[in-house]
């Protein structure tokens, strides 16, 4: 049984992440806001994310740094989004029915380690576990309600040809670009370009569908304004505010016409 010190300490740390989440100084770096032209503190972020209907948050997925930023985000304004929603892209449309159940019975009272969170969700371990435990735990005990971003894995597989119909999103340039970051010539990307953007269109729509304020978690190419959803719920002529936080590290230096806020976050 020597698997249940393990466990215990498994419990313990999503614990302990989600009350320093609440509690702890926001995490270190400059956060630039690309409207204003000038950095702002963290509760000034804050501020403005409590104002908007969709938040939508850049994230490299393997990078610890940042998901203790989107925790300390998502704890700050826990109180203001409870009849809303967190989309995460980790969660495809098959887990949903799922993943809901499981919120629900934890919402009653329910306790589980999130080795059993895991099995309980059905989580994709394509999504390395160990990097999105403590936060998912975190989630799934707040009133937002999780739902998945994605559209189920076939639906991908079959989306090679989906080209988009919208102005923004179908621009050629916006293809292209995306080709260029998925490191194929010509032609040879067409198909996971095709699928990218199928995605992107899908996140924008279950974004416009979910409670509000709706928040999602994603990398930072699905984040975009430039690039990803934005451009999707720009075509489909959602009218709420949209804010976007790309979360960087602090040797690069993103674009600021990717995000409203980039966070340079140590």
């Amino acid at each position: 049984m020597m698997f249940k010190p393990i466990l215990y300490r498994l419990a313990a740390a999503a614990w302990l992440f989600a009350a320093a989440a609440v509690h702890a100084a926001a995490p270190q770096g400059r956060i630039y806001d690309t409207q204003a032209g000038r950095e702002i503190a963290p509760e000034a972020l804050v501020q403005q994310l409590k104002e908007a209907d969709v938040v939508l948050i850049g994230e490299k997925h393997d990078e610890a740094a940042h998901h203790n930023a989107e925790a300390w985000l998502l704890a700050q304004t826990a109180e203001s989004r409870q009849s809303g929603s967190v989309l995460l892209e980790m969660l495809d449309a098959s887990q949903q029915r799922q993943v809901g159940e499981v919120q629900a019975w934890m919402q009653s009272g329910g306790k589980t380690t999130p080795r059993r969170l895991n099995e309980k969700m059905g989580w994709n371990n394509a999504w390395q576990w160990q990097d999105y435990s403590a936060l998912v735990h975190f989630l799934m005990g707040q009133k937002a309600k999780v739902l998945a971003a994605n559209p189920e894995r076939a639906a991908v597989r079959q989306a090679a040809s989906f080209v988009p119909q919208g102005k923004a999103g179908g621009d050629a340039r916006v293809r292209e670009a995306l080709g260029k970051i998925m490191g194929g010539n010509h032609g040879s990307t067409d198909g996971l370009v095709s699928m990218q953007q199928f995605k992107d269109h899908t996140m924008a729509q279950n974004l416009i569908a979910a409670p509000k304020p709706a928040w999602m978690l994603a990398g930072a190419i699905h984040t975009s304004k430039q690039l990803g959803v934005p451009l999707f719920l720009r075509d489909a002529g959602y009218g709420g505010k949209v804010k976007v936080v790309i979360l960087a590290d602090p040797a690069n230096s993103p674009e600021n016409e990717h995000g409203d806020f980039i966070w340079y976050v140590k």
